[in-house]
């Protein structure tokens, strides 16, 4: 029988004491609001010129993320969902971070800017970037934003683990530059990593 990893479904606040000076002295933060709820709800920008809006999940099981500007109420649909999202506005409210949460299996991250119809997917720039992490053939994969450093820098954690032999779990941390605008390259530094064997009763990326 195959155990689903416990993943946190609550705001997600970033407080990792022990790994701070691994993760450039990272301190306590929340960085992340969980979609959907039992009622629509709004996710404004710092400065307030747009707005996410979630709706509740449809009977269906689906849910939509939207987004407002303020000022007209021109409203674009951002992406359908089957699970759960979470959320992130940059300080400077030019971007926001995307966890999907697509399966019991798979997380995945991006970041996206209000007035951009394509998303940049940090999963396939992670793999790209950082060869040991590419070279673990896992079946359960968790790709999460978990905070913005400051209006360019997030910091972002891939980690799972492989329920197939050879069985492996791994936690491994990034921090991420965006290095343009609009919809930029990004330069990736990996700051920590944890590769071991698996163990499922401590299956659980890192808080």
């Amino acid at each position: 029988m195959r155990i689903k990893p416990r993943i946190s479904t609550s705001v997600i606040c970033v407080a990792i004491v022990s790994s701070a000076v691994a993760l450039g002295g990272l301190a306590t933060k929340c960085a992340e609001t969980q979609l959907p709820g039992k009622r629509m709800i709004r996710v404004p920008s710092p400065d307030g010129h747009w707005v996410l809006i979630s709706s509740p999940l449809m009977p269906s099981g689906d849910g939509t993320l939207s987004i407002e500007e303020s000022k007209t109420g021109q409203h674009t649909v951002v992406k359908h969902f089957e699970r759960s999202l979470g959320v992130g506005w940059s300080p400077d409210s030019k971007a926001y971070f995307l966890n999907d949460q697509e399966g019991s299996n798979i997380t995945e991250a991006y970041v996206y800017w209000p007035e951009k119809a394509d998303p940049l997917r940090l999963d396939d720039l992670i793999l790209k970037h950082d060869t040991e992490a590419n070279a673990i053939r896992a079946d359960h994969t968790y790709f999460r934003i978990r905070r913005w450093y400051n209006t360019q820098t997030l910091l972002v954690e891939y980690c799972g683990y492989s329920s197939e032999s050879p069985t492996v779990q791994f936690d491994f941390f990034y921090r991420v530059y965006l290095t343009g605008s609009g919809h930029p390259e990004a330069s990736i530094r990996r700051l920590s990593h944890k590769v071991g064997p698996i163990d499922l009763a401590i299956n659980e990326c890192s808080r």
